[in-house]
C-alpha cells in the first residue's frame, strides 16, 4: 500500500537549527526564491516534469495560494542577506502505513558553497523526519561524489542504485533475436510476470516509483480499475520455444511520456530479451524507463534510449 501525505502533517515544530541563518519554509513568501534557486542549481539535469514543477511553484508563488499541493511548501531554507541561497525539501509518504520522508531539492547558490550549508540543511530535514517517527530516504545522482560522501557521513546507506532511461522519439530498433517470439500477455503467464516485476521493482523502491505489481494484475477487478481510472496498459511476453524469457508493460499517462516497466531475470540474455520486448513498440510518445543500474544498457541504446541519470537511493 503506497499514499503521498500531506507534507503539512507529523513534523515536530520545534525541530530545527539553532542557526539564526535556518528556518522553516513559510510558503506565502519563499516560493519563488525556491523556485529560482532550484531551477539555478539544477537547470541542467532538470527535465519536462521538472520544469512543469517550476511552472507551477511560480504560479503558486503568484497567487499567495500556499503550494497547489506541491511539496517545497515543507522543509527549510537558508537566508543570507534577506535571500534564499539554500534550501531543502521533506516530501511526505507512506508505505503500508509506515511513514517516510524522502529528503529532496538540496540546494545551495554556488556563492555560497563550502560553508557547509546543505549538512545544517540536510540536518534540520532528518531531526523533523525522525522527530515524526519516520524512515528518512534521499536520492542522489550517481555523477555527484561530494554529495555522496556528505550523505554517507550523515549516516546515510546505499540501498539500491537505479537508471532512468528515455526516449523522445521512435528509433527504428535493430533486428531482435530471431528464437525469440514475443506475444500479448495472457492471464496464465501473471504469476511468472509477477514475480520479475517484483524482482526488478522490489518494496524497498516501490514507494517513491509511480508503480505497482497488482495494478498489472489480468483480474476483471483490476481491469474494471483501469478502465474507471482511464489508465491504459499493453502488455507483452518473450519466449523461446514454451519457456517464458520476459515482460514488458507499456502505461499511458497524463504527463508528458508513457512509462515502460521491463522486467526479466539478469544475465547473459537480459539485453537479448530487452531488446526484443522493445522493438515490438512503436509509440510516437516519449518514453521513460527506471531500471536496476548497469542492466539492459545495451538494450536500451540500441533502441533509442538516452541514459538521463543514475540514482543512488540511501536511507538513514
Amino acid at each position: 500500500m503506497y499514499n503521498q501525505l500531506n507534507p503539512a502533517q507529523g513534523l515536530n515544530p520545534m525541530a530545527e537549527s539553532a542557526s539564526t541563518n535556518l528556518r522553516r519554509v513559510d510558503p506565502r513568501t519563499d516560493l519563488s526564491g525556491i523556485a529560482d534557486l532550484i531551477e539555478l542549481c539544477f537547470a541542467q539535469q532538470m527535465d519536462a516534469d521538472g520544469r512543469n514543477y517550476l511552472r507551477k511553484l511560480r504560479e503558486a508563488a503568484r497567487r499567495g495560494s500556499a503550494t497547489l499541493g506541491l511539496p517545497a511548501g515543507q522543509g527549510f531554507v537558508w537566508i543570507e542577506d534577506g535571500r534564499i541561497v539554500g534550501n531543502v525539501t521533506l516530501i511526505a509518504y507512506f508505505d503500508n502505513l509506515r511513514p517516510i520522508y524522502l529528503i529532496a531539492n538540496v540546494a545551495v547558490h554556488p556563492d555560497f558553497r563550502q560553508r557547509g550549508i546543505a549538512r545544517q540543511l540536510t540536518q534540520a530535514a532528518m531531526q523533523a523526519a525522525q522527530s515524526a517517527g519516520a524512515t528518512v530516504w534521499l536520492h542522489v545522482r550517481e555523477d555527484n561524489p561530494i554529495a555522496i560522501q556528505l550523505y554517507q557521513t550523515l549516516g546515510f546507506v546505499e540501498q539500491a542504485r537505479r537508471s532512468t532511461w528515455k526516449r523522445d522519439q521512435f528509433v527504428p530498433p535493430p533486428p531482435p533475436q530471431p528464437t525469440i517470439i514475443v506475444r500479448r500477455r495472457q492471464p496464465a503467464d501473471w504469476p511468472r510476470q509477477r514475480m520479475w516485476l517484483e524482482e526488478t521493482y522490489p518494496p524497498s523502491v516501490q514507494w517513491n516509483l509511480p508503480f505497482r505489481p497488482d495494478n498489472l494484475s489480468p483480474s476483471l477487478w483490476r481491469g474494471l480499475w483501469r478502465w474507471l481510472n482511464n489508465q491504459t496498459a499493453r502488455q507483452y511476453i518473450a519466449w523461446r520455444g514454451t519457456t517464458m524469457l520476459g515482460s514488458l508493460a507499456c502505461e499511458e499517462t497524463t504527463s508528458y511520456a508513457d512509462v515502460l516497466w521491463p522486467a526479466c531475470p539478469p544475465g547473459t540474455e537480459e539485453n537479448d530479451v530487452l531488446l526484443s520486448l522493445l522493438a515490438h513498440l512503436s509509440p510516437r510518445r516519449p518514453l521513460i524507463v527506471n531500471y536496476p543500474a548497469e542492466r539492459g544498457a545495451a538494450a536500451f541504446l540500441a533502441c533509442g534510449f538516452e541514459l538521463q541519470h543514475t540514482l543512488l537511493w540511501m536511507k538513514a
